[in-house]
Parts: structure tokens; C-alpha cells; sequence
């Protein structure tokens, strides 16, 4: 992994020195890195440092912190740098959303199951 991964913050929307725009080539070297929703400052944004909110994971700019921070560490894997934050009304929205979706898969798969069995 010698440059951390595309999945890095120095690729992030969420990182203040892209402006909100996701990808490497909108790089603000002016502007210090800086995780938005975090309120993180990023030291080595385009090599060791990723969450589960980057845009490559969450197609939808999601601004409700979710998971860990990971850095790379020095066994060559990634490694929880900052813990998940706390549980916010917002991030319980999040987990009812996600809850749903949940049901009603299990449901879609039931009744695909329902008719298979019945026809």
C-alpha cells in the first residue's frame, strides 16, 4: 500500500481542502486538510488516513460521521486512529434508515420466496 490507497481522505469531499468536491486533482494545498464532519484536522491526507464516510463507500454525501477514523500503521494494515463518535439523533436517524431498508429487503426476499414456492 505505498500511497495509502485512493480511498484516502486527500480524496474526500468532506475534506476542507477540496471544497467539497471529491477526488485529487480539486486539491488545495492553501488550504489545510481537515475532516468537515469530524471536526479532525488531517495530517497526511493523501496517504494513511480513511473512514467509511468517503465517497467511494457512501455514493450519497452523507454528513453524519459513521465508524472510525483508520490510519495506516506500521504493520502494513489499517488501524483505528479515532473512535466512532458518539451516538447523535442524527446518526440514529441513520441506523433507523438503515434499519428499514433492512425490513423491507427481508420482506422482498420473502415474498420472491413466497411465489417461488407457490407457483
Amino acid at each position: 500500500m505505498p500511497n495509502g490507497g485512493s480511498d484516502c481522505c486527500g480524496n474526500c469531499w468532506f475534506n476542507r481542502s477540496l471544497v467539497g468536491q471529491r477526488g485529487s486533482k480539486k486539491f488545495n494545498l492553501g488550504i489545510p486538510s481537515y475532516c468537515e464532519i469530524r471536526d479532525l484536522g488531517i495530517s497526511s491526507p493523501f496517504f494513511y488516513t480513511y473512514c467509511a464516510n468517503h465517497p467511494y463507500y457512501r455514493l450519497g454525501r452523507d454528513p453524519i460521521p459513521i465508524g472510525p477514523v483508520y490510519c495506516h500503521s506500521d504493520a502494513d494494515r489499517r488501524e483505528e486512529w479515532q473512535p466512532s463518535p458518539e451516538p447523535s439523533p442524527d446518526r440514529l436517524g441513520v441506523n433507523t434508515k438503515l434499519a428499514q431498508w433492512i425490513r423491507l429487503f427481508q420482506l422482498g426476499k420473502d415474498m420472491f420466496a413466497f411465489r417461488l414456492h407457490h407457483s
